[in-house]
C-alpha cells in the first residue's frame, strides 16, 4: 500500500508541475492588451469618390448621372458621419446649408413627386 501512495504522490506531483509549466508558457507568450487612454476615435470618414458624370446636378450627391435613391441614402450616410462628402451639391432646396431637410427635400422628390431640386443661382 505504500509503494501505491508513493506513486500517487509522484504522478499527481507531475501532473501539478505540467500543469503551471503550460500556465506559465501561456502567460509567457500571451500579447499582453494595449493600454486603453481615453474615448476611442471615430473611425475615418471615407474619402470622397470621383463622379462618374462631368458636372453633376444639384441633388446627384453621388455622380452617378441620376437623382434616385441612390442619392437619398448617399446624403443621409454622410449627414449621420458615416459616408464620403457628396460628389454633387447636396444643397438641394437651396437654403445654403446641407442638411436634415435637404435629404427629407430629395426624398419627396425621388419618392413621391415633390419639386425638383432648386436650381443654383
Amino acid at each position: 500500500m505504500a509503494e501505491t501512495s508513493s506513486s500517487l504522490k509522484t504522478g499527481t506531483v507531475v501532473v501539478i508541475a505540467v500543469a503551471l509549466l503550460a500556465i506559465a508558457w501561456i502567460w509567457l507568450t500571451g500579447k499582453p492588451e494595449p493600454a486603453k487612454t481615453g474615448p476611442p476615435s471615430p473611425p475615418p470618414r471615407p474619402t470622397r469618390a470621383q463622379p462618374r458624370v462631368p458636372n453633376p446636378a444639384r441633388g446627384d450627391v453621388n455622380g452617378d448621372g441620376a437623382l434616385d435613391k441612390a442619392d437619398v441614402e448617399y446624403l443621409a450616410e454622410f449627414l449621420m458621419g458615416n459616408g464620403p462628402e457628396p460628389i454633387g451639391d447636396g444643397d438641394v432646396n437651396g437654403d445654403g446649408s446641407v442638411d436634415i431637410k435637404d435629404v427629407m427635400y430629395l426624398r419627396s422628390h425621388v419618392f413621391a413627386g415633390g419639386p425638383p431640386p432648386v436650381p443654383r443661382r
